[in-house]
């Protein structure tokens, strides 16, 4: 059974009735849970999940198979107080690895607040991503999955839209 990752952040609000709070701005300000499974449902049905174990305290690798084992996906998550400290561990990340990691657009598109990436052979198509939006990590790896970047770009796009297995506080 999948795990809900989630992280517990403290706050203030400062002006609410019972149940609106004020706020000007409706944007996801700290995202507090990432439900991994209910995105795989949304995202990725042609893949099971074959693994998930903790990287670290604060980080989650996922790994998924096709029915017919044709591609391999790995994703690792991470959620963290604040949003530098997700772009710490991804600069240390990218900075401890042997792989040569591109920073910014690849062919035009930017994923979430900080991007990197990499080829291998054929230089239109993803073998990795690293990218951070708001205080969340995520690094993406793949064996013979030519959508990496879709994905990587949808998951963003959730972020931002508040699909609904992204848990946040505004």
């Amino acid at each position: 059974m999948m795990r809900k990752f989630f992280i517990c952040i403290y706050c203030t609000v400062v002006s609410c009735s019972f149940f609106f709070c004020n706020n000007s701005d409706n944007d996801c300000r700290i995202i507090t849970e990432v439900n991994m499974e209910e995105m795989a449902n949304m995202n990725l049905p042609d893949f099971h999940l074959v693994r998930e174990s903790d990287k670290d305290s604060m980080r989650i690798e996922y790994v998924y198979n096709t029915e017919d084992e044709s591609s391999l996906l790995f994703i690792t998550v991470g959620i963290y107080q604040s949003e530098s400290d997700a772009q710490n561990i991804a600069e240390n990340f990218i900075y401890s690895t042997s792989a040569v990691w591109n920073e910014g657009p690849h062919m035009g598109v930017s994923i979430g607040d900080k991007f990197w990436w990499r080829t291998e052979m054929d230089a239109t198509i993803l073998t990795g991503v690293v990218f951070t939006r708001k205080n969340s990590f995520f690094h993406m790896n793949t064996i013979y999955y030519e959508n990496l970047k879709t994905l990587a770009v949808k998951i963003d796009n959730d972020i931002l839209n508040k699909a609904s297995y992204i848990k946040c506080i505004n």
